[in-house]
């Protein structure tokens, strides 16, 4: 599996780094959770962590499939925000 993504109502997306992650209101955070089947937010952020050790220790995400989630509300995301690849 690929990164995650989130997707605007005006339709940009961003890659899911937890910097990003961390500035979505709990609400978006919640959600994100409950689209992909988790019961809370610790619970996604572990599925994350895991996901992405996975990928790293296969030799990286190129070529992964992408999961694109979008956001419920407007958030204010900076634009260089998103285009870090890893923390």
């Amino acid at each position: 599996p690929g990164p995650f993504y989130v997707q605007s109502a005006a339709g940009d997306s961003w890659e899911l780094t937890w910097p990003i992650w961390h500035m979505l209101p709990r609400n978006d955070r919640r959600d994100i959770a409950a689209q992909h089947g988790m019961k809370s937010i610790g619970e996604f952020e572990e599925y994350m962590s895991l996901t992405r050790a996975v990928d790293e220790s296969e030799g990286g995400v190129e070529g992964g499939a992408s999961r694109v989630v979008p956001l419920a509300s407007n958030v204010n995301i900076p634009e260089s925000g998103g285009q870090a690849a890893h923390d």
